[in-house]
């Protein structure tokens, strides 16, 4: 009888929960893009501009779309390098950690123009590997073009900085007084599926190896499913109803007609031994979830730079 009535409040919970859905929010990172902004010169060869981005849960970046403009008004055959790079207190690390060169880059008109009512392209590219970006952690991106009579990368705002430098031996220089501003770029990607308590983007027995060791636990909670802030029963309910699922990208707009976002879906599970709370444990965590149910129910480097070229300077470093 008591066992019977364990497993109906486990099953409610499971439902309430609502463990098992196929979609999720995404997270991405977007700056839009500045109708009327200036752009900053981002050449491999002579000037290097990044910009940094925070995302709050551990993701997968899958594709990218940032903004620009050419020097001469007039589209240019391009030659993209997009490089991603560490924190360094507070700058972009010397070294990239990962390099991308030879992109299928998309563009398009996006309807914009910049201070000089020039066209603002978007562009958009997939990337060959995903980048890994660990949760509530600062990365850094630099996009590069090498047209012929230069390219600039278009403002998001005036406010906040980025960062450059003139070549790959030199370090990072926040920017400062008239040529700041955030760039426009947007980063999509995917995030861990619900149960994937190790942040590895697939819901699998390590997870239950990880809710097992941090069983009853107030404090480690990379394994807290429903975010109670205890490590139970429900949490073990969270993953076994999850087993087997992947981070999946899906397109999805969210700028103009060509912007999207990522969302991540349960992949197929598969058919496997799925490891049991021992009776002992589950006892436990049933006299547990009884006492508390109701809680378900309502459930600057001192060096600093003052200029660098910019569309409104009209400086071309060469």
């Amino acid at each position: 009888m008591a066992c019977r009535g364990i497993g109906r409040f486990a099953l409610v919970i499971a439902l309430t929960l609502g463990v098992r859905a196929t979609f999720a929010a995404a997270t991405t990172f977007f700056q839009a893009p500045l109708n009327g902004g200036d752009g900053f010169q981002s050449e491999l060869e002579t000037l290097q501009v990044a910009d940094n981005f925070l995302l709050g849960t551990p993701t997968k970046i899958t594709s990218l779309r940032w903004w620009g403009v050419y020097a001469t008004s007039a589209a240019e055959v391009d030659d993209f390098t997009i490089r991603f790079f560490h924190d360094d207190s507070g700058d972009p690390e010397l070294e990239p950690t990962r390099t991308f060169e030879g992109l299928a880059v998309s563009r398009s008109d996006s309807g914009l123009v910049d201070a000089f009512d020039d066209t603002v392209y978007v562009y958009e590219a997939t990337l060959p590997t995903s980048v890994i970006q660990t949760g509530n952690s600062v990365g850094y991106v630099s996009i590069l073009n090498s047209p012929p009579n230069g390219w600039f990368w278009l403002q998001s705002d005036t406010s906040n900085s980025n960062w450059f430098r003139f070549d790959d031996q030199d370090i990072w220089v926040e920017a400062v007084n008239e040529t700041t501003g955030d760039l426009a770029f947007e980063l999509a990607g995917v995030t861990p599926p619900v149960g994937d308590y190790n942040a590895d983007f697939v819901v699998d027995h390590k997870d239950y190896t990880l809710w097992k060791d941090t069983f009853g636990s107030t404090t480690l909670l990379a394994a807290d499913g429903n975010g109670d802030n205890h490590v139970d029963l429900a949490d073990y309910v969270v993953w076994r109803n999850n087993l087997g699922a992947s981070a999946v990208a899906l397109r999805s707009n969210v700028y103009g007609a060509t912007t999207d976002t990522t969302s991540f879906m349960s992949g197929t599970a598969h058919q496997t031994n799925v490891p049991e709370p021992s009776a002992v444990k589950l006892l436990y965590l049933c006299i547990l979830l009884l006492l508390v149910r109701s809680r378900f129910k309502n459930a600057v480097k001192s060096q600093r730079f003052s200029w660098r070229p910019s569309r409104s300077i009209k400086t071309k470093v060469t």
